[in-house]
């Protein structure tokens, strides 16, 4: 690394001062801190500047955008165009001689990311320029920096390709979703009968006020807040469990795995959200539990429930929830056994092509992570 050079952050962008009235003429593409999405580099859209009152950036082709609010959100994009931004977002420009999307890549470093935590205020952190910009950084020669950009830019194709093929196949499960559910509802054969027919409709536990019956291990005590992390819609999120010999859950009913639970109070009760049980657990509650008399018609439901949610039955305005009657007395279209069975496992096959391309996305975005550092740091060289 003899030609590696140490330089502060501040020596290798500056933040561009160049100001935007909206009052002085509209700009079509403007970028607010919700257009960005976390730690994936992707602007989600923008707006125009006209909608607007306060002063923003400008921004130029080949400036690196940064979310200094907030920081640990890791909010960053490579501009391949022209606009305007928040105040809230730095406009970083590449100084002489190094390349600018070596910028872009540089502000995913963890060095990086570290230093802009170190913030001003409580409430609404914010990255303190005055203390990034003295941070040093081994910067590499030109050629090196396009060379290091070009193996990343490879990774994020790779990333850009696995996520296209997601969406893809996401709106492929909702047309099946509805072509094997929704239309078919209407044939003669299929029939309609109250859920209670078919599910022992029950509802959870109230959660131990005592924290000495939580343990690391054990079953699962489910809550509400723990349904989007369990169905795969969040990577945060929490799990508790309780020991099943414990004196109060010997008081409590353990659900077996295939029962199917979704919220029935709360403002939770609006979300459709349907989680099979995968394994025995304690649920809240808040939640309701449907033991299906079939585990065929059992996997058919988690389905038909995504598409007819029971949302539909909640009731009341201070504190919004489902009657179990409802639940009980709601009707559902069947069709034949060996049918249930098929539905279910083109739908389940479908999913579990989803879940492994979500995992096969977590992987290169891991695999890039730590490439990332190494090569941004020089303990990798990239042959020039």
């Amino acid at each position: 690394m003899s030609n590696w050079v140490k330089r502060e952050f501040g020596q290798i962008a500056s933040l561009s001062k160049e100001k935007h009235s909206p009052r002085d003429f509209p700009v079509e593409i403007c970028v607010e801190l919700e257009h960005i999405s976390k730690e994936t580099g992707v602007l989600l859209g923008a707006t125009t500047s006209s909608a607007q009152l306060s002063t923003k950036n400008v921004f130029r082709k080949g400036n690196t955008l940064f979310g200094k609010l907030r920081p640990n959100l890791k909010k960053y994009i490579y501009c391949d165009f022209n606009g305007v931004c928040s105040a809230e977002i730095w406009v970083l420009e590449p100084s002489e001689g190094i390349f600018p999307k070596f910028v872009y890549y540089l502000v995913q470093q963890n060095k990086f990311i570290a230093a802009t935590c170190v913030t001003s205020g409580s409430n609404m952190p914010r990255a303190n320029w005055d203390y990034v910009s003295k941070v040093p950084f081994a910067c590499p020669p030109m050629p090196e920096q396009k060379a290091i950009t070009q193996v990343l830019q490879l990774w994020d194709l790779a990333i850009e390709k696995v996520e296209a093929l997601i969406a893809a196949k996401e709106k492929q499960f909702s047309w099946l979703l509805r072509e094997l559910i929704s239309k078919k509802c209407a044939g003669n054969y299929w029939k309609q009968v109250e859920l209670s027919e078919v599910c022992e409709v029950k509802s959870g536990q109230t959660a131990p006020q005592n924290e000495a019956f939580f343990s690391a291990t054990g079953v699962p005590f489910i809550r509400v807040s723990s349904l989007d992390y369990l169905i795969g819609n969040s990577d945060s999120g929490k799990v508790e469990y309780i020991q099943e010999e414990a004196g109060l859950s010997k008081k409590m009913e353990v659900f077996e795995a295939g029962s199917l639970v979704f919220a029935k109070s709360g403002m939770s009760a609006f979300q459709p959200r349907i989680y099979k049980l995968k394994e025995r657990s304690f649920i809240v509650s808040h939640l309701c539990a449907l033991v299906p008399s079939n585990p065929t018609t059992g996997d058919y439901l988690e389905h038909y429930l995504r598409v007819h949610h029971p949302n539909q039955l909640v009731h009341g305005e201070g504190f919004p929830s489902i009657r179990g009657s409802d639940i009980k007395a709601w009707k559902v279209w069947l069709p034949p056994l060996q049918e249930q069975a098929s539905i279910a496992m083109a739908l389940n096959t479908a999913q579990t092509e989803i879940k492994r391309l979500k995992s096969l996305y977590k992987h290169y975005c891991a695999q890039k992570h730590g490439l990332m550092q190494k090569l941004l740091t020089g303990k990798w060289r990239v042959a020039i």
